[in-house]
């Protein structure tokens, strides 16, 4: 007799912690790792998401005559950013073979493990995909990502526009670059320089290509800071802020992040959360569950971040 869905859910209760599953999901997800370590995740109901931006500075500090009146006016420095959830999904399925095959209760939690994690590394690889997108590839159910930020003329975002809150701008978005320089024009550290609000970037995160290229103009010893971890880790640095590495990051990109600047937001019922195996409708006695987020990226100071996009040597 095959694997009942009954029985599906009794080894996975007794055998699969969901929160270490969704632990998995962060820790695949160089992005998503950061956040996690830097407790940027939001867990957050509501219809949208909201988060409360200084917009302005209040310009009300002076030196004064002690005796003269005192004049004041009201200045409103702050406004809220606005998102959207996005939904996401993976579907998990067991084939009526794969029950058929895998009766005993060891082989049923290899399957289970496998499937799970499987299904894990689909959801990240989704989600980091969301995040590196470029803005003009985002469909309208897609997630906000980095270059939903940081794009080229771009003059709103989150429903705050650039002439209503000043400095509301990307920090960086070079689209003509194509050396990588250490100092001067077009170089890391000016795209550091055009970053630096109230204090600079303390991420970058390139592709492994671009990666070598930087260390390749390094003389020895000069880069070496080891990290430990897994998700795009390296032991290159510069100017002491990390260079990570992620597999999803578009061709000859080199990122600007303010990591506590940036915040992943996602629903408390959807957490990257792992739902019970039901029957597949689709499927001769196929069983299957489903992954969901539902979860939006958001970015509460523009000047903080940016890209070269077009980096090739």
């Amino acid at each position: 007799m095959a694997l009942s869905i009954d029985q599906a859910n009794a080894v996975s209760t007794r055998h699969f912690d969901k929160g270490k599953i969704t632990d998995q999901v962060y820790e695949e997800v160089v992005v998503l790792d950061r956040l996690k370590k830097s407790n940027r995740i939001v867990v957050k109901g509501g219809t949208k998401i909201q988060h409360t931006i200084r917009h302005a500075e209040l310009g009300d500090a002076a030196m004064i005559d002690p005796d003269a009146g005192r004049l004041t006016a009201q200045y409103d420095t702050r406004t809220a950013l606005e998102l959207d959830w996005r939904w996401a999904k993976c579907d998990i399925p067991m084939t009526w073979k794969e029950r058929t095959y895998n009766k005993g209760e060891k082989q049923i939690i290899n399957l289970m493990a496998d499937k799970y994690t499987e299904g894990a590394q689909e959801i990240a690889k989704l989600i980091s995909t969301q995040f590196h997108q470029a803005y003009t590839s985002k469909g309208s159910y897609d997630m906000d990502g980095f270059f939903s930020c940081v794009r080229a003329a771009a003059t709103t975002y989150a429903g705050i526009s650039q002439s209503d809150a000043s400095a509301w701008n990307r920090g960086l978005y070079d689209i003509t670059t194509a050396t990588l320089a250490l100092y001067g024009t077009g170089s890391i550290d000016a795209g550091i320089q055009a970053c630096w609000f109230r204090d600079r970037p303390d991420l970058m995160i390139t592709t492994r290509a671009l990666a070598s290229i930087y260390a390749s103009k390094l003389q020895p010893g000069e880069r070496r800071k080891p990290e430990g971890g897994r998700a795009g880790a390296t032991d290159l640095y510069f100017a002491s802020i990390p260079i990570i590495t992620d597999a999803q990051t578009n061709d000859n990109t080199w990122m600007y992040v303010k990591t506590d600047l940036m915040f992943l937001f996602v629903s408390p019922d959807d957490n990257f959360d792992v739902g019970p195996w039901e029957s597949d409708p689709d499927h001769f006695k196929a069983i299957r569950c489903l992954y969901t987020v539902v979860g939006n990226f958001l970015f509460t100071r523009r000047k903080a971040f940016g890209a070269y996009t077009a980096l090739t040597s």
